[in-house]
């Protein structure tokens, strides 16, 4: 339980920079539960302009299926890259994602279930 504890939050500060960096978010609100299924966030990006195209490649980035027989030797690698792959990444450390675009707000929910 420790351990996936950190390994949602070490997600939480991805995808935190992912959104302030990527999308130079001025304003993120982040919501973050725990259940009996296991981790839950959502990211909410309001006054953002997001165009067809990069939506279609953040949704693609996003829906790489979790791998855990490789999760630990990814989460060392998470915070030591500079790059969009750190989404892909966060994907391949989550179960479910979806990503939401309307009225000028951008909303990402990510999910971890407990194993």
């Amino acid at each position: 339980m420790k351990y996936e504890l950190k390994k949602f939050t070490k997600i939480i500060d991805e995808m935190m920079t992912f959104c302030m960096r990527g999308y130079d978010a001025r304003h993120v609100v982040v919501e973050v539960e725990r259940d009996d299924t296991g981790y839950h966030a959502r990211f909410r990006m309001p006054d953002l302009d997001v165009s067809p195209d990069a939506l279609e490649k953040l949704r693609k980035k996003l829906t790489i299926r979790r791998k855990p027989e490789l999760e630990d030797y990814y989460w060392q690698l998470t915070g030591e890259m500079e790059s969009s792959s750190e989404l892909e990444l966060v994907a391949m450390m989550c179960d479910e994602s979806s990503v939401d675009y309307r009225d000028r707000t951008l909303i990402i929910r990510i999910s971890r279930r407990s194993r």
